[in-house]
């Protein structure tokens, strides 16, 4: 029994350090992702843009745990960031932006997404605490933004 333990513990061990990838300077890594916290603040478009060609893409956040990450982060920094969504093409159909997929995981706040102005608040930023959380914002104001690059990407160092 103490040997299945063991080997279980091994295990994990191994694969949390097998988990973590390397990421080039200034950025952050957590499970299969390098994650960049932007200094300066754009638009969502320009910020969108900006992660592209850093050959990332505005955050996907995807599951609890990789929400609470970014949230600790962002907690940390005291600032509100952009992520990958949007409901620019239907109103109410969020979607990531750089897959093209539907949410399936969500942390809105209380009362988000309110649409409070539905024909410019499509984009989603997150906030930091105490009222932590998604809110869909106006696509036009200016944030911090979080970029995500993933291990299939390529990394340039130099």
């Amino acid at each position: 029994m103490a040997k299945i333990l063991l080997l279980f513990i091994v295990g994990f061990y191994i694969d949390k350090i097998d988990a973590a990838i390397p990421c080039r300077s200034g950025w952050l890594s957590h499970a299969n992702s390098c994650y960049f916290f932007s200094r300066d603040t754009q638009t969502w478009i320009l910020a969108k843009m900006y992660c592209e060609a850093f050959r990332g893409h505005l955050v996907e956040i995807e599951t609890v745990f990789e929400n609470s990450f970014i949230q600790h982060q962002i907690n940390n920094l005291n600032k509100s960031f952009w992520i990958g969504a949007s409901d620019v093409e239907v109103e109410g159909e969020w979607r990531w932006v750089g897959t093209d997929t539907t949410m399936s995981f969500t942390h809105w706040r209380l009362n988000e997404p309110d649409s409070y102005d539905p024909e410019h608040e499509n984009c989603v930023d997150i906030k930091a605490a105490p009222v932590e959380g998604w809110n869909d914002e106006n696509c036009n104001a200016q944030s911090n933004y979080i970029c995500e690059a993933t291990e299939d990407t390529e990394f340039v160092v130099g």
